[in-house]
């Protein structure tokens, strides 16, 4: 049966593994662009975007 968190992405870090603020944030950005609407990220990476 579907639930409502199916139709999100979800991530998991654990944060205690991360070097810091940089690899959480690479590791936010990849996730989002693996599915976020390319629509969406081309209006994302625009100048004022």
């Amino acid at each position: 049966m579907a639930t409502a968190a199916d139709d999100f992405a979800w991530l998991r870090v654990r944060l205690a593994a991360l070097d810091g603020e940089a690899e959480l944030s690479a590791i936010s950005a990849d996730s989002w662009r693996r599915v976020a609407p390319r629509k969406i990220q081309d209006a994302h990476s625009a100048p004022g975007g």
